[in-house]
Parts: structure tokens; sequence; C-alpha cells
């Protein structure tokens, strides 16, 4: 019974905590990562890595076009107006898929506009 509960717990950590912080490598949920942006633990900020985030938009824009495309074949004006709604809102969804099956690395990274990694 306690190997159990312990597998249990370990799952349960791997799952609720995706996030580490890549100095002080703490483990933290997205929660609280969307609260401040920063490690709750060292108060660095950090951030989504470029490629990851290449991979978020060319996925949704991939998803929003092919349900666009499927509704310009009906020839319906509403219908393409529609899509475009439904496209965006399953755009969404797939996102936060790809959020919990594949959670990103983080990077370290100065405040403001520029992106430095800090080792």
């Amino acid at each position: 019974m306690n190997q159990r509960r312990q597998a249990f717990r370990r799952i349960i950590k791997r799952r609720g905590r995706p996030l580490t912080c890549p100095l002080c490598n703490f483990k933290f949920s997205f929660r609280r990562y969307f609260k401040g942006r920063c490690c709750p633990k060292c108060k660095v900020p950090v951030g989504f890595s470029l490629g990851y985030r290449v991979v978020l938009t060319s996925v949704g824009l991939v998803v929003v076009g092919k349900i666009v495309y499927t509704a310009l074949l009906t020839r319906s004006f509403v219908g393409v107006m529609l899509s475009m709604v439904l496209g965006l809102v399953v755009a969404l969804a797939v996102q936060a898929v790809i959020f919990r099956k594949f959670p990103p690395k983080l990077q370290a990274h100065a405040e403001g506009q520029i992106w430095l990694r800090l080792r």
C-alpha cells in the first residue's frame, strides 16, 4: 500500500509541477508561472524558449488555416465567418493540449524586451 501511495505521489508531482527553473531546478506549476512570470523560489524572470513559441504559433495557424480552408470549399459566407471563430477556439484547445503533453523548457532572461541567457 505504501509503495502505491508513493508512486501516486510521484505521478501527481510530475504532472502537477511540469515547469522547472533553469537556475535553481525548482519545480512549479503553470499557475505559479502565470502569476508572476518568474521562479517562485529564486525570483529570476523566466520565459518560454523561442523554438517553443514558434511551434505553438505555427500549430495554431495550421489548425485555423485547415478549418477555414474546409469552410471555403463549401463556398458559404456564413460558414467562413463561423469557421474563423471555431478555428480560433480549436487552435487554443490544441495549444492547451500541447502545454500539457509537452511542457516547455524555461529560459532565464533579462527584464524588458531583450532575451539573454543567464548562466
